[in-house]
């Protein structure tokens, strides 16, 4: 009984994801207006994140035929890549 509880636990939370949980919780500790108010606000936050990357991908397309802004993406890549695995190689490890 206890095993199919925490599969169902563990199922739920993969599926459904943590926000519903937090939803939940916020529902019935602070009441449905609140819970109401919470996913609004994830549902904006969703939506925003959908319309920046939509925007900056169509901005990118526009873009990828410029030579230089192949060249500049080349060395802004690059140097990403560059300072993580210099930061992995320098850092400290905690154990």
């Amino acid at each position: 009984m206890l095993i199919k509880g925490v599969l169902l636990g563990l199922t739920l939370s993969i599926m459904i994801g943590p926000v519903f949980f937090v939803l939940m919780q916020i529902s019935m500790e602070s009441g449905a207006k609140k819970g109401i108010i919470y996913s609004a606000g994830v549902w904006l936050s969703d939506f925003g994140y959908l319309l920046l990357i939509y925007f900056g991908f169509s901005t990118v397309l526009l873009l990828k035929d410029n030579p230089s802004f192949k060249s500049n993406m080349g060395i802004v890549g690059a140097s990403v890549l560059i300072i993580f695995g210099l930061t992995s190689v320098f850092s400290k490890k905690k154990n």
